[in-house]
């Protein structure tokens, strides 16, 4: 049990960093040459977009693959994305920030299913203030 709410607790921890980076990183990017300026300013609707498309997909992808499966798979396409957006190439920042925000959107469905699966039923939000919240938050 204590694996599996670890992987809960890294997976928020490496969604919330995925989606509280790209903000941060804008100014940065605006200074970089004229085809990073115009990727830079789609990025944000690019990142909402993706996301939205993701949370509507995530209860389907958990049931149908399994909390575990879902985010080890979110990882991993985070990852993978995250490392596209940093080459700082154009066309791969807006290819990586698409797969890091679907791919993100799918935490919070993965994590209720393992969290209210994993912990007895007294434990639950206990659960689930331990292993999200905290997680988030931090």
């Amino acid at each position: 049990m204590v694996f599996t709410m670890l992987l809960v607790f890294i997976a928020v921890i490496a969604k919330e960093g995925a989606n509280v980076v790209l903000p941060s990183v804008l100014p940065e990017l605006e200074t970089m040459n004229a085809d990073t300026l115009k990727v830079a300013s789609m990025l944000p609707a690019v990142h909402v977009g993706t996301y939205a498309v993701g949370k509507a997909s995530q209860i389907a992808a958990t049931y149908a693959l399994g909390g575990r499966v879902v985010l080890c798979t979110v990882l991993i396409l985070s990852a993978i994305a995250q490392q596209t957006i940093a080459s700082a190439d154009p066309s791969l920042m807006l290819m990586g920030t698409a797969l890091n925000a679907y791919a993100n959107a799918h935490v919070w469905g993965a994590a209720m299913r393992i969290t209210s699966s994993w912990a007895a039923a007294a434990e639950v939000g206990r659960a689930v203030g331990l292993g999200v919240a905290l997680a988030n938050d931090f």
